[in-house]
């Protein structure tokens, strides 16, 4: 039996997903080689089998490493892998596993960025029977199964999208993850699942921590090229306007990869987040917040300048129109390996300065 510290992280991390995408194991630490030998090994030694239907592949745990998990920590696992639920009695169809997949590129986001996800590590949140004083100190993930917990208005909502809740010191994240296709959005229910969140998280539960009732969007993509589908996508009214529109003040898009895995560290230390603005705060001018340009600072000329390495896309948005509504240029601030799809979406009015990722990652997160 496959004892590595490799084989017990890609067993937990099937296990509170259910069915993990096949090709997400190599997101994992190691070697491409490496694993492939480990999935293999773990496979001959049944712990996991492929589940490999209408061209969807993903790892599955067999009865031997359920029993396994449960008798090594029965209070992280119970919830995944006892009843009939989800992740232990996974349904065939393959709507059923393409939200599960959904939900798993997003938890294996959350692990590889230290986000606390098993239920052992972080406080039960959606239990009104719980203690009634929580303070969130680290960031912490809940799954949509979890937060479905709360009480029957959640199991009300269909058809929402919602994949998680991601809470940190200072605020709610609604979690969404597109993958690599623009989704259809059914505006009343996600709209539906805030309220509940605000009213539950804001009002009853936390009200000293989150007293705003200002609850942010977050979504995740296979990558940049979906932030431009999303700016320029067809039909924008079932599909980008969810996005885009005043559903939520912020909207922040980021990848599931390891530009997203730094992103969302980034998202959630915002004093790393006041020491990156600083620095680039260095060459510029103050902003000016009577300008009818959205701005975080001006350049040399008197153009206005965003900032925008964590992509807000309402922001940008905004910041765009209001360039082209008033015959200005403006400037834009982001990491490398952004500004391609960023500078497609933004137009010709807009110039880009950008910051070395390696070398922010290193500096801020080495």
């Amino acid at each position: 039996m496959e004892n590595s510290r490799q084989a017990n992280e890609l067993t937990e991390l099937i296990a509170v997903s259910g069915e993990l995408p096949a090709d997400a194991v190599y997101r994992l630490g190691g070697g491409r080689h490496y694993k492939t030998k480990l999935v293999s090994n773990m496979k001959d030694s049944g712990l996991i089998h492929l589940e490999d239907k209408d061209g969807l592949r993903g790892y599955r745990l067999n009865f031997s490493a359920k029993k396994m998990l449960l008798k090594k920590n029965r209070d992280r696992f119970e919830f995944y892998l006892t009843g009939i639920t989800e992740t232990n009695r996974i349904k065939s169809d393959i709507t059923r596993r393409l939200r599960l997949h959904r939900i798993a590129d997003v938890i294996l986001t959350m692990y590889n960025a230290g986000i606390k996800l098993f239920r052992d590590e972080k406080p039960d949140v959606f239990n009104p029977g719980e203690d009634s004083f929580i303070e969130v100190t680290d960031p912490l993930f809940y799954t949509s199964r979890e937060f479905k917990e709360l009480n029957h208005d959640m199991v009300k909502v269909k058809n929402a999208r919602a994949v998680g809740i991601l809470l940190n010191e200072k605020e709610i994240y609604i979690v969404y993850n597109t993958e690599n296709y623009n989704m259809k959005w059914d505006y009343k229910s996600e709209i539906s699942v805030k309220a509940i969140m605000e009213q539950y998280l804001c009002r009853t539960r936390m009200p000293n921590q989150y007293p705003s009732f200002q609850i942010t969007g977050l979504v995740f993509g296979n990558s940049m090229d979906m932030l431009y589908q999303i700016f320029t996508g067809g039909d924008k009214l079932k599909r980008s306007y969810f996005l885009l529109n005043k559903a939520f003040e912020k909207f922040i898009y980021l990848t599931n990869d390891k530009y997203g895995e730094t992103g969302l560290k980034l998202l959630c230390d915002s004093e790393k987040q006041y020491r990156l603005n600083a620095i680039l705060s260095g060459p510029l001018c103050g902003p000016d917040r009577g300008m009818l340009i959205e701005n975080d600072a001006l350049d040399k000329n008197g153009n206005p300048v965003l900032f925008s390495y964590l992509i807000d896309m309402p922001r940008l948005s905004r910041f765009v129109t209001a360039l082209n509504m008033h015959d200005r240029n403006g400037g834009i601030v982001c990491f490398d390996f952004q500004e391609a799809i960023l500078s497609k979406c933004c137009g010709e009015r807009v110039y880009f300065d950008t910051i070395n990722f390696a070398r922010f990652k290193e500096r801020f997160f080495e």
